[in-house]
């Protein structure tokens, strides 16, 4: 997957976890490791990711890693 995005009306509706949840079944995935910005870091805490800072990767632009662990595929 390399990018997942629900349009603003449509949000806190579970789409975005249902995306996820397609994704690992479809392709039997047992860790997904996402990178985002801020603003989706709880959106990916929510659903079980675990998350860490990559710091400053742009000028500016704090980027987060979501580790989606063996154990917490949904």
């Amino acid at each position: 997957m390399k990018h997942i995005a629900i349009r603003s009306d449509y949000r806190r509706q579970g789409i975005g976890r249902e995306m996820i949840n397609e994704y690992i079944k479809k392709n039997e995935i047992n860790k997904m490791i996402a990178e985002t910005h801020k603003d989706a870091v709880n959106f990916y805490k929510n659903i079980g990711f675990e998350i860490m800072s990559l710091g400053e990767k742009y000028p500016g632009v704090e980027r987060f890693q979501c580790t989606l662990p063996m154990n917490k595929i949904m």
